[in-house]
C-alpha cells in the first residue's frame, strides 16, 4: 500500500493480463485498488477493474481489448465498458468492466429460420456453424471461431427438437443450456482461436464414489458468510404452450398446444401460459408446412426452457476460505461439478457450482462460490 490515505493502492498478487485485439500482450496490472472476476457456468461472466485514473491507464484498457487472468482462470474477458469518476478530493477513478468472450455470441442473431431436430449438440453446433463458423454469408463468419465436440455421454445422449427464427445467438444458446443442465464456454487457445464447447462437469459429491469427495462446510473450515436460500415463490410445473394454426385448417383448434409435463393435482399442481406464436408454422422461404408431429415437439422444447426459467430454487452463496489448507477451485473441482454442500443448521444437498466470483482488494483475496441444487 501505498500514497496518500485518499489513495488507497494494492498490488495484486497474480498478473492481469490486457491483450489488445490480435492477443498480444500490451499490460500487465498489478497495482490497482479493487478488483472482481465473476465466471459462470451456463451464462456469461463478467468482471470489473477499479483503480485511480491515468491517461496512461485509459489508453491501453481499450474497448474491445482482453483481460485474463491465466494463474487463476481459463477464461478471457473483453473490455466493454470504460468510466471515468471525477472525485476532486480523492483523486478521480477509472473503472473498466466487460463480459467474458461467450459475448460475441451476443452479436449475431439466428438470421435464417433453423429447423433443428438432432441431438442436442448437433443442434448447437447448426446455429454456431450458420452464425459464426461456415454460414451462407462469409462476412459473418468469425475466422479463429471453432467448435469442440463432446464425448461426454451427459451431453451426446441429448435430443432437441426446435426452431428458431430473429433471436439473439447467445440467448438461445443459453436458454438451451439451462434447460438442458450443460453449461458452455468459449476458451481461447494457443493458437488465438475461440473455441466454444459444451460441457457437464464432474460428480464429486455424495452421489458417488468415483472422485473424491468435496464437501463445504463450516465443520470443514472452509466455508464462511454463507447464505442457504429456498424458494417456490416463481415455481410452475405444468405450462400451456400455444402455437400457431394454418387457415387452410378449418374446424381445427384456435391454436395448436403443447402441454409440459404434467406434474401434481390439487394444490400441487402450478400452472401457466405460454404465446409461442413467434414459431412460425411453416418454412419461410417455401412455405412448405411443417409436419403437425414436428412443430408439436418444438412447441414442447419451448415449454421445457420456460419451466426451466420458473423452477423452484435451493440455492447457496458462501465465502470459501482462501489461504487454509483445503480445495483449490480449478485443481480440486472446476465450474459445472456437482459438490457436497453441508451447513450448521443440517442442510445437506447435492448442489453445482454454476458461478465463482474471485475478488481482491486492500483487504485480501476473497472467492465466493455460488452452488445451486441438483
Amino acid at each position: 500500500i501505498h500514497g496518500s490515505t485518499q489513495e488507497i493502492i494494492w498490488r495484486y498478487v497474480v498478473d492481469i493480463r490486457i491483450l489488445n485485439k490480435t492477443f498480444s500482450v500490451v499490460r500487465i496490472l498489478d497495482t490497482i485498488e479493487s478488483f472482481i472476476w465473476h465466471e459462470c457456468f451456463d451464462k456469461t461472466g463478467d468482471f470489473e477493474i477499479y483503480t485511480r485514473y491515468t491517461d496512461d491507464l485509459y489508453n491501453t484498457l481499450l474497448e474491445d481489448y482482453y483481460v485474463s487472468i491465466p494463474e487463476m482462470s481459463d477464461r478471457t474477458m473483453i473490455i466493454e465498458d470504460r468510466e471515468i469518476r471525477t472525485d476532486p478530493e480523492n483523486g478521480d477513478k477509472l473503472v473498466i468492466t466487460g463480459r467474458s468472450i461467450e459475448s460475441i455470441l451476443d452479436r449475431r442473431i439466428v438470421l435464417q429460420q433453423t429447423q433443428i431436430d438432432s441431438s442436442f449438440q448437433a443442434g448447437i453446433q447448426t446455429l454456431l456453424n450458420d452464425a459464426v463458423i461456415n454460414g451462407v454469408y462469409p462476412e459473418r463468419n468469425i475466422p479463429n471461431f471453432i467448435m469442440n465436440l463432446s464425448s461426454d455421454a451427459n451431453i451426446t445422449s441429448l435430443n432437441l427438437a426446435a426452431q428458431f427464427y430473429s433471436e439473439i445467438l447467445l440467448d438461445v444458446i443459453e436458454s438451451l443450456c439451462q434447460q438442458a443442465g450443460v453449461g458452455y464456454r468459449v476458451l481461447l487457445n494457443s493458437s488465438n482461436q475461440f473455441v466454444f464447447s459444451l460441457y457437464y462437469g464432474t460428480d464429486r459429491s455424495f452421489s458417488q464414489s468415483t472422485n473424491p469427495y468435496i464437501v463445504f462446510s463450516p465443520e470443514n473450515d472452509n466455508l464462511v458468510d454463507s447464505k442457504y436460500l429456498e424458494t417456490k415463490r416463481f415455481y410452475k410445473n405444468y405450462v400451456l404452450v400455444s402455437g400457431n394454426t394454418p387457415s387452410a385448417w378449418p374446424g381445427y383448434p384456435l391454436r395448436k398446444q403443447a402441454w409440459t409435463p404434467e406434474i401434481g393435482t390439487g394444490l400441487d399442481r402450478r400452472e401457466m401460459f405460454h404465446d409461442a406464436t413467434d414459431l412460425p408454422l411453416f418454412v419461410l422461404d417455401s412455405g412448405t408446412e411443417i409436419p403437425d408431429s414436428v412443430y408439436l415437439d418444438q412447441l414442447y422444447q419451448r415449454g421445457l426452457e420456460v419451466l426451466s426459467a420458473n423452477s423452484k430454487l435451493i440455492s447457496f452463496d458462501g465465502e470459501v476460505r482462501v489461504g487454509l489448507p483445503g480445495y483449490i477451485y480449478n485443481k480440486d473441482y472446476y465450474l459445472g461439478d456437482f459438490v457436497q454442500l453441508k451447513d450448521a443448521y443440517g442442510h445437506q444437498v447435492r448442489t453445482r457450482v454454476v458461478e465463482m466470483t474471485i475478488s481482491e482488494n486492500v483487504s485480501g483475496k476473497s472467492q465466493y462460490p455460488t452452488l445451486k441444487s441438483a
